[in-house]
């Protein structure tokens, strides 16, 4: 992968990275019971009612999203002429990671 080649987001991979796919939200299972004292002095269950609570898991999505605004930052900080700033290891260690998850792909001109 040559730096002086032109690159793209996947925007599609990347809203994968941050929100996941759909069935990794959570699922709670909420129980409200209501209890009354029956003639004989006996708590007795009067009516139960259960919900199911689904939320995402939005501390993994907070820590992608600042992953992924990380590495593009990195990735605004490179100059197109290698050879007057080559890259650090850590602009390397960016586009390898964003290639490697597809999150930037080549694209032929």
């Amino acid at each position: 992968m040559k730096i002086n080649s032109n690159f793209i987001y996947d925007l599609d991979k990347i809203r994968e990275f941050i929100f996941g796919e759909f069935n990794e939200r959570t699922s709670d299972v909420e129980i409200t019971e209501t209890q009354v004292v029956d003639d004989k002095g006996k708590l007795k269950t009067e009516s139960k009612i259960s919900r199911e609570v689904k939320s995402a898991n939005t501390n993994l999505q907070t820590v992608n999203y600042d992953i992924i605004k990380a590495f593009m930052e990195t990735l605004e900080n490179i100059e197109i002429d290698q050879e007057l700033a080559p890259l650090s290891l850590g602009q390397k260690m960016v586009i390898n990671t964003m290639a490697n998850y597809g999150l930037i792909k080549e694209i032929e001109e």
